[in-house]
């Protein structure tokens, strides 16, 4: 899955990361943010040009992780257990 704005920000809540399934957020100016629960299995990809980024969840780079990738010109970007 992938979502795209020129301008505005983010917020999803998921119940689940699926396995080997990936979402992929980018967005020119404005936050993101994406929950998931708290024993989520996921490979996290962030960057930001003129932003701070945040994870609750540790690095992973096993495939049989949820992918999340999330790019930002402007904005804050974080990844938190909900």
């Amino acid at each position: 899955s992938s979502l795209e704005s020129g301008r505005g920000g983010f917020f999803i809540e998921l119940d689940r990361a699926l396995h080997k399934d990936s979402l992929l957020l980018k967005n020119g100016t404005g936050d993101a943010s994406v929950s998931l629960p708290d024993a989520s299995n996921v490979n996290i990809q962030l960057q930001s040009g003129l932003g701070k980024l945040f994870s609750d969840f540790p690095t992973q780079t096993s495939k049989q992780a949820f992918a999340i990738k999330m790019r930002s010109g402007t904005g804050a970007l974080r990844v938190k257990k909900n």
